[in-house]
């Protein structure tokens, strides 16, 4: 019992960062200006991911944020410039 407790907080935990991401997200994704918003929505995607990381005690490394980061940039940019977004 104690350990689906334990569960079930760090979900609850979990669910407002989740939510509040996505807010934040639609927030910065309203900008009328095309491309405007990939650095900071892969910011804030980021953020969460090593936050869902820590709470789920699967720590991500910097080298392995960085990755992923360049990876996420890297296809954005490549979808605004050959215009597919």
């Amino acid at each position: 019992m104690l350990f689906a407790k334990f569960i079930k907080e760090k979900s609850s935990t979990a669910n407002k960062w989740i939510l509040a991401a996505a807010s934040s997200s639609v927030v910065v994704g309203a900008s009328p200006i095309p491309g405007s918003d990939i650095f900071p929505i892969t910011g804030i995607q980021v953020g969460l991911l090593v936050r869902l990381a820590t709470l789920y005690e699967k720590p991500i490394t910097k080298d392995r944020t960085k990755e992923l980061t360049i990876a996420s940039l890297t296809e954005m940019l490549e979808k605004v410039y050959l215009g597919k977004l």
